[in-house]
């Protein structure tokens, strides 16, 4: 059997986020309330969102903001960086739902810094 290492999360939210946050270990569950009580001592948390259809210049710097953040990110650290053809990849993806009316991309702030992302498919 061929195993396929990948490093996307997955969460599962169709109980909610209280049944997801409920099913964690209690280990995890710790652990996010330590991470949110340092959120809030940084200024707080945010969710900046694009979850309907937007003009193409308000997408493309909320796509910059996204590709900033995985440039900061671990993977990038790792000697991951995006590739060209995957930010191709997503601007094409989040431009074809844009179109549809289907946007839905999210941006978390802490302290009023871009922190994470996702771009999700609705």
């Amino acid at each position: 059997m061929d195993v396929i290492r990948y490093r996307y999360a997955t969460v599962d939210l169709g109980e909610g986020f209280d049944g997801y946050f409920e099913g964690l270990s209690a280990k995890l569950r710790g652990n996010l309330r330590r991470r949110q009580k340092r959120a809030e001592r940084m200024g707080g948390t945010s969710l900046d969102r694009i979850n309907r259809p937007v003009d193409r210049a308000t997408l493309s710097r909320y796509l910059d903001r996204m590709f900033g953040i995985y440039a900061r990110s671990w993977k990038a650290k790792d000697g991951e960086a995006i590739q060209d053809y995957h930010r191709r990849f997503y601007a094409d993806v989040a431009e074809r739902f844009n179109a549809r009316g289907m946007p839905d991309l999210s941006i978390l702030q802490v302290g009023g810094r871009d922190a994470s992302f996702i771009l999700g498919i609705r």
